[in-house]
């Protein structure tokens, strides 16, 4: 499993196509299932993240089902990413409960989702990824026209392609909160600053900025 995993990691340095996406998508959220589950009473922290990581995948699944494209790489990353969710489903129920392992995996997924998350803002921004819309069109027959719907495959815009980079952006692999100051720093501040102000052998008091 966790070699799959690795591999996927590998095959997704390059942007893969629609499908393979697609596929991709689908195996990390049933492969998300397993450790939420396994992990309920060990690692209830961890259980409850790869819960939200099977959620998130979910909704991804969702929104790229009217979604194609032919450019990228194909089958490779789907091929492991579907071998990985075969394989944790058939490992014994004890087999995440070694920590190394269990880290491990963790950072190789957490990768995952940083490439999965690149492919989908690289792939829409730069139009490889389409998406499926119903279009009207005009049909002869027996020598008389009539209004057709046409399936049609479309630059992706709008909501759809809103929604998805969002998910990328926010949920799939979110920026680091920027780090807040801490308690009492801006006096702590003012205080260096006034010290430094405060010449040595000068008898007057400190000026606080």
């Amino acid at each position: 499993m966790l070699q799959a995993q690795h591999n996927l990691r590998i095959h997704l340095r390059s942007i893969p196509n629609a499908h393979s996406l697609r596929v991709v998508l689908d195996s990390q959220r049933r492969l998300s299932h397993e450790p939420a589950r396994r992990l309920t009473f060990s690692d209830p922290a961890g259980a409850a993240r790869w819960a939200q990581r099977g959620l998130t995948y979910a909704r991804l699944v969702q929104q790229t089902r009217d979604i194609g494209g032919n450019v990228g790489t194909g089958g490779l990353a789907a091929g492991q990413g579907s071998i990985a969710a075969s394989r944790i489903q058939k490992l014994p129920h004890d087999a995440l409960t070694d920590p190394t392992h269990t880290r491990q995996f963790e950072r190789i997924s957490a990768d995952i989702d940083e490439r999965v998350a690149h492919a989908l803002r690289y792939g829409i921004t730069q139009r490889l990824y389409f998406q499926r819309a119903n279009v009207l069109g005009l049909q002869n027959r027996d020598g008389t026209l009539e209004h057709v719907i046409r399936k049609r495959f479309i630059p992706m815009t709008g909501p759809l392609k809103a929604t998805l980079i969002d998910l990328a952006s926010n949920l799939l692999r979110p920026q680091p909160p920027r780090d807040l100051p801490r308690p009492g720093a801006a006096e702590s501040r003012i205080d260096f600053q006034a010290a430094l102000h405060h010449r040595r052998g000068d008898t007057r008091p400190s000026q606080m900025l």
